[in-house]
């Protein structure tokens, strides 16, 4: 589901081309990458910088998404 989201907002980015479309890609991008990082601690191991590395891409990734909104 995260994949698609991320594929998603790919495709409305090169539709519309706008600035708000790129931050919305580059949130989803970054939750899908928050993702991968909690997968790989699940399944693959933890390394020391992991739970770092979900924390501020997540919040980076709400941020992102936050401001791609047009008001």
């Amino acid at each position: 589901v995260i994949l698609l989201m991320g594929w998603q907002a790919f495709a409305q980015w090169q539709f519309l081309g706008t600035t708000g479309a790129l931050l919305a890609l580059c949130g989803a991008w970054l939750f899908v990458l928050s993702d991968s990082i909690l997968a790989l601690k699940r399944f693959g191991g933890t390394f020391a910088a992991a739970q770092a590395l979900v924390l501020c891409t997540y919040y980076a990734a709400q941020l992102l998404i936050a401001l791609s909104i047009d008001l």
